[in-house]
């Protein structure tokens, strides 16, 4: 705490010594005559109060000039910003729509499948049912080799169809050596 207090006093003596060095003038004392040599002053600083109001109307100019190009700088550089902002804007959304089109034309080309699967399992699902009602009906009807007993021949080969178990080749045309029955 004493270490604090002094560091304190410190700080404020040299601010106080500042102070003292950079004490501004004071006007001259105050003698009889005093208020000529004030005119006086005033006079002689007249051309140097017009100087320094020219140099100040100039300054003022100077930063008034500057803070209008600042402030037309600053402008432009919201106006880039904002077409910066309105290109990618305009980018993204031309991005969702062709990201909408795409996932509508997939969507379109997956229910167009799936109608078209559908459409094939109905079909294979009703030529299974045409076929199992047909194969009722075979069933209640004859059998294959009853139903031969109607026909009499082949009619691509024309054999009789009651050959069962018949040769009709002779033995007698073995040639000796030959392996095959002529």
């Amino acid at each position: 705490m004493y270490e604090s207090k002094l560091q304190n006093q410190s700080v404020y003596k040299e601010a106080l010594d500042f102070q003292v060095k950079h004490k501004p003038e004071y006007l001259p004392k105050f003698e009889n005559n005093s208020l000529g040599l004030m005119l006086r002053l005033f006079v002689d600083n007249d051309k140097k109060l017009n100087e320094r109001n020219l140099i100040a109307k100039s300054v003022q100019e100077h930063q008034l000039k500057s803070i209008e190009e600042l402030k037309n700088q600053f402008k432009d550089e919201q106006l880039y910003e904002k077409e910066q902002e309105k290109k990618v804007l305009k980018r993204v959304q031309d991005d969702l729509v062709t990201d909408i089109v795409q996932r509508k034309q997939e969507q379109k080309a997956m229910r167009q499948y799936l109608q078209n699967e559908w459409l094939k399992a109905s079909q294979v699902k009703h030529d299974k049912e045409v076929h199992e009602k047909l194969r009722d009906q075979a069933q209640n009807s004859l059998l294959l080799l009853e139903q031969t007993g109607k026909y009499k021949r082949c009619n691509q080969c024309q054999r009789s169809l009651d050959n069962v178990g018949q040769f009709h080749m002779t033995t007698d045309t073995y040639v000796r050596g030959k392996q095959f029955v002529i």
